[in-house]
């Protein structure tokens, strides 16, 4: 998962989000202007509004 997480984040532009499905899980990033990134891994029934709402934050 870390790397899945690493990965996801260097592959996510500056301002961007991104969703990742990756085996019984899904990898949400947010990426600021900042290039400081958020990640959260949820399982598949987690919504992936309040994931990105969370990351935001």
């Amino acid at each position: 998962m870390v790397f899945t997480g690493k990965l996801v984040c260097d592959k996510t532009e500056r301002c961007q989000r991104g969703l990742i499905k990756e085996q019984d899980y899904i990898c949400h990033v947010y990426v600021r202007p900042d290039y400081l990134s958020g990640v959260l891994i949820s399982d598949q029934e987690y919504p992936p509004r309040v994931a990105q709402t969370l990351l935001v934050k």
